[in-house]
């Protein structure tokens, strides 16, 4: 133990307060916002909230309500031991098995919200191992952690906050070339549905063919093969190779293979969610892949450019006009006829390609930045280890 640190029980150092009941027949599309699980992503507390009536409630909530800055867990589910902390100024109001954990004064919140984010879920675990899928009051009060001076946790937390800084506006210069690749396309094309420019205009099935995915047997897959691209890796419209599973080769599935620079299309989703209808192109340095069912490859002739469909694909009022019939009740889904009876203007392919061009130089500019983020995040990482490992 370094000298002047202390361990003790969350329990010692904070206050748990668990989340109300509130009846989900009773949620409202507007009014007071509640914090449920699903709403603690990516360490911060998103703000796609259901609402409730103060007045359809008997009750005090002001010990329910949380505040800006304030650090939740959740503590049921896939994501049990998963924290956040709230950056939405209004007052919000929490949710059943939610907990929020307020500090007392020998004990700095954001020292305590990186602790916690580095090993509560890893902690917080029955006794043989395997992560619970529900958390009680006592178990979380349990939690032992290190406790240094105050002034040691204050150095922690403006070196861990210093790294987190960087790494956010490094991801705002992602998300203003992505704001620039959109105005560049608007700029040139104007919207596809519309089609101010006047370009001729023509059925998707009369310039492009559409390649469903295979329906792997996931009993089938290996520990090494062909990597199979499920819905998951594709449906946020970037390639994403986590929880990759494989198949192994075979030659009477080489219609299904996808290769760098091909489109792929994410045909299911939840209902009412943007999960669906998202569109990737495969990048340069990826493998061979199998793509899985209820996914689609676009494959356009050569009178139009991968990268310009993909922008065409990527307008929300193409993806309207694909996701309006949404066939299914508790998953939405395209259809194949859907997307090949689809109208989509097609302007000459010199200027496709300069716009395709212009992509390509956003795109190498994004890896840049993307590396640079890989790189930070690694020494961030390995704070963490120091202090807290």
């Amino acid at each position: 133990m370094r000298e002047g640190w202390e361990y003790k029980k969350l329990g010692e150092v904070a206050t748990l307060i668990n989340g109300f009941a509130f009846q989900s027949a009773m949620f409202q599309k507007a009014g007071l916002p509640i914090v449920r699980i699903s709403n603690i992503q990516d360490d911060k507390i998103t703000s796609d909230f259901v609402y409730f009536n103060r007045g359809d409630y008997n009750i005090d909530f002001e010990k329910y309500e949380v505040l800006y800055g304030d650090i939740l867990i959740a503590m049921s589910g896939a994501t049990t031991g998963k924290v956040g902390i709230n950056y939405n100024d209004e007052v919000l109001y929490l949710n059943q098995r939610v907990g929020k954990i307020v500090p007392r004064e020998n004990i700095i919140q954001r020292y305590l919200f990186y602790y916690l984010k580095t090993n509560a879920a890893k902690s917080l675990s029955i006794a043989q191992g395997v992560a619970q899928p529900n958390l009680s009051t006592q178990q979380i009060n349990s939690f032992v952690l290190p406790v240094p001076p105050l002034s040691e946790q204050q150095r922690i937390v403006s070196e861990l906050d210093l790294l987190s800084s960087i790494i956010e506006k490094k991801k705002t210069q992602l998300k203003e070339y992505d704001q620039l690749a959109q105005s560049i396309f608007y700029d040139m094309f104007g919207d596809p549905v519309e089609n101010p420019k006047g370009w001729e205009v023509k059925r998707y099935r009369d310039f492009a063919e559409i390649i469903g995915g295979y329906a792997f047997n996931s009993k089938s897959f290996v520990d090494s093969g062909v990597p199979v691209l499920k819905i998951g890796n594709i449906n946020t419209g970037v390639l994403r190779l986590e929880e990759i599973c494989y198949y192994p080769y075979t030659p009477s599935l080489k219609r299904y293979e996808v290769h760098s620079g091909d489109l792929v299309i994410s045909l299911t989703g939840t209902t009412g969610k943007d999960d669906y209808g998202n569109i990737c192109i495969i990048p340069s340095y990826a493998d061979t892949f199998y793509l899985n069912q209820r996914n689609a490859i676009l494959r356009p002739n050569e009178t139009c450019n991968n990268i310009f469909l993909q922008y065409v694909f990527k307008q929300r009022t193409i993806k309207k006009e694909l996701t309006k019939n949404n066939h299914g009740v508790r998953q939405a889904n395209i259809l194949n006829q859907d997307i090949l009876g689809l109208s989509i203007p097609l302007p000459p392919l010199p200027l496709q390609q300069s716009f395709a061009s212009k992509i390509e130089a956003i795109e190498r500019q994004k890896a840049l930045i993307q590396q640079s983020i890989a790189e930070v995040q690694m020494l961030f990482d390995s704070h963490m280890d120091d202090w807290f490992a």
